[in-house]
């Protein structure tokens, strides 16, 4: 785990090695957020290319801690294959309700899966 800070927001490259390990992990980010005091942290995911199951569970289990805490928790650098998995089994849905769609590599918003009909 890298941990950066730009604009005031707390920056942390996981990998696969960090998903791995969801106690180690939950607990450094429980205290980035009751230690630290962070309120604003990006997940840099472009060191991932594969998710397990552990793996999913982690990063929905990092999601919650923050919006329980009220901390705007953002992912991003999700290589496309990710982002497919999460739309496939709803993680996606659960993080855009509370911050907006997951980005992938570059930063760049992910493209809407079902974008909006045009008004006929």
């Amino acid at each position: 785990m890298e941990c950066s800070r730009q604009d005031g927001v707390l920056y942390v490259r996981l990998t696969e090695q960090d998903l791995s390990r969801p106690v180690e992990l939950h607990a450094a980010f429980e205290d980035l957020i009751f230690v630290e005091g962070e309120r604003r942290i990006t997940v840099d995911l472009s060191d991932v290319s594969m998710l397990t199951s552990l793996m999913i569970g982690t990063l929905v289990s990092l999601h919650l801690l923050a919006y329980e805490n009220v901390v705007v928790l953002n992912f991003q650098g999700m290589h496309e294959k990710i982002l497919a998995l999460f739309r496939l089994i709803g993680v996606d849905r659960l993080i855009e309700a509370h911050y907006g769609p997951p980005r992938p590599p570059g930063g760049a918003r992910a493209p809407d899966a079902n974008p909006p009909a045009a008004n006929a």
